[in-house]
């Protein structure tokens, strides 16, 4: 069964539950904003050139508004139900 499937609330499913790092450091990631919509968006990973989900609530509001297509930005990763999870985005 996937993740995704499980049956529970949409906020526990979307709720961020890990991240990438050690010893409770959270990396750091950096990649180029490639789609942006009125409430989420998708960060391209430098290096793997992954496509990581963004949601406009999971980031700080002053750092929202000045987000757009083609921004270099610095990121963590996190997971929840749903998948990775950019978090923490701002412009670099």
């Amino acid at each position: 069964m996937r993740l995704r499937k499980v049956p529970i609330s949409f906020d526990l499913r979307r709720q961020v539950r890990d991240f990438i790092g050690e010893r409770g450091e959270k990396r750091t990631f950096f990649g180029i904003i490639a789609r942006i919509e009125y409430a989420y968006g998708f960060v391209i990973r430098d290096g793997s050139a992954d496509w990581v989900f963004f949601h406009k609530s999971d980031n700080h509001p002053d750092e929202w508004s000045r987000q757009r297509t083609g921004l270099r930005v610095k990121f963590n990763i996190g997971f929840s139900f749903n998948g990775p999870v950019a978090m923490n985005i701002a412009a670099v």
